[in-house]
């Protein structure tokens, strides 16, 4: 672009060629945009500002490279993380956000993707501009807490060089556990009817959905079974836990929201029939040790479509298992992977699972829906009995096993001659059972 020096930079024109008239001409780096509203609508609005600056560039050589990235840990929560991003010059950022273990994405997919409600990956993608600062923070929120995620970064330059990207993986925040808590009633026995309408009265006065609010089963960490309701000759009591919501920061902890039904007695008075109002609810966080296999897991059967495993743990728990066929196994799944049914890339798999009621014991649950005659490996994890969401073993407590379905059984073949003389007799037997009646 060519400017008329005596017209100062309000103006440009193209340059057409040489000649005597752009002779005088000077090239200068700058200029200014003047913006007009025009048409019979132009009263009803005002620009905000009339005039674009702008600044002619030099000819940019090389891609955009990422100079810092990482998490301001002071802003982030369980479900939101502040990425610190910079680069060496202005850049447009392509991202993609999804589950650890994510395979890289191409530029075009990172650029055009589209998330999905049953993305197993749980991908994300966004994009974003770094201005003159060279520096910016991203919020990227919709996390769960207590995950390991990874995301992948690709810059565009103003020349549209891109660059070969970028990746850094980054782990929310902790979940908050379950609470404990005991409701009291001045009766001496509770049906199952009333301990469900008791369950539901507690989610509803404090707005949770009516899963996170269930009967105590266990009594963690002792190695034994809770009697869920105890009674006296006068009361009562009903052992109640409120779960964790790992992928929302809208409630308080669980142990706030089992203190906060004290400030809702009157509520709950109205819905449960003799509820002991004078009875202080407290909340306990739920601490829970993580099961150890007792002894090796073992394939105990194997047919075509399906294999069994049989399974101990030391304590109260779960155990977990993924099958990936061998040709597609290239590497081992994380133990949230695990729990998920997802193999090291976070796409599903065959998988299956068995809650462990008694420790020391031998159970089995089957994994199903196997190709015939395949190879597989398997990858099984202990889980604690935390209600809601397991605390799971470390990676160097997966066990590996492997197997191979059985082939599909041959069809047998009718030998032509067998069912000729096959005929016969039942002809023979049958007319030698009509003439009984003749």
């Amino acid at each position: 672009f060519f400017f008329q020096a005596e017209d100062g930079i309000r103006d440009f024109c193209l340059s057409r060629g040489l000649g005597d008239v752009y002779k005088r001409q000077v090239v200068v780096n700058k200029g200014q945009i003047s913006l007009t509203v025009v048409g019979v609508n132009r009263d009803t609005y005002i620009l905000p500002n009339p005039v674009i600056d702008f600044n002619i560039i030099s000819p940019i050589k090389g891609t955009p490279e990422v100079t810092q990235v990482s998490i301001d840990t002071v802003k982030s929560n369980r479900t939101f993380v502040y990425i610190i991003l910079g680069t060496s010059e202005i850049s447009r950022v392509y991202y993609m956000y999804a589950l650890d273990g994510t395979p890289k994405p191409t530029f075009k997919e990172v650029m055009t993707g589209v998330a999905s409600a049953n993305d197993t990956r749980q991908r994300v993608y966004g994009t974003t501009i770094v201005g003159k600062e060279n520096l910016i923070t991203m919020r990227i929120s919709g996390l769960i807490a207590q995950t390991n995620y990874i995301m992948h970064l690709y810059l565009v330059n103003r020349q549209g060089s891109i660059n070969a990207g970028k990746t850094f993986t980054f782990i929310t925040t902790g979940r908050y556990p379950a609470a404990d808590l005991t409701l009291r009633f001045k009766q001496t026995y509770l049906n199952s009817a009333e301990r469900q309408l008791a369950l539901r009265s507690v989610a509803y006065v404090l707005s949770l959905p009516t899963d996170r609010v269930i009967e105590r089963k266990y009594v963690l960490n002792t190695r034994r079974r809770l009697q869920t309701v105890s009674t006296s000759d006068v009361t009562t009591i009903l052992n109640v836990q409120i779960l964790a919501m790992p992928w929302t920061d809208n409630y308080p902890s669980p142990v706030e929201l089992a203190e906060l039904l004290n400030s809702k007695v009157d509520k709950l008075t109205t819905m449960l029939s003799n509820f002991d109002t004078g009875y202080r609810i407290r909340g306990t966080a739920i601490s829970t040790t993580v099961p150890s296999f007792s002894t090796t897991p073992k394939v105990v059967y194997i047919d075509q479509t399906s294999v069994t495993l049989a399974v101990q743990l030391d304590n109260y728990g779960w155990a977990f298992a993924v099958s990936i066929p061998k040709a597609i196994d290239l590497g081992k799944p994380s133990p949230y992977q695990i729990w998920k049914g997802l193999d090291y890339k976070n796409d599903l798999v065959n998988n299956g699972s068995v809650e462990v009621s008694q420790q020391f014991i031998d159970f089995t649950f089957s994994i199903k829906n196997l190709s015939v005659n395949t190879e597989y490996s398997i990858y099984l994890v202990p889980g604690s009995a935390h209600p809601g969401y397991p605390y799971l073993a470390t990676d160097n407590k997966i066990v590996f096993l492997e197997f191979a379905t059985k082939p599909y059984d041959p069809i047998p073949h009718l030998n032509i001659n067998h069912g000729r003389a096959l005929a016969i007799n039942l002809i023979a037997a049958l007319a030698a059972f009509l003439l009984l009646f003749y």
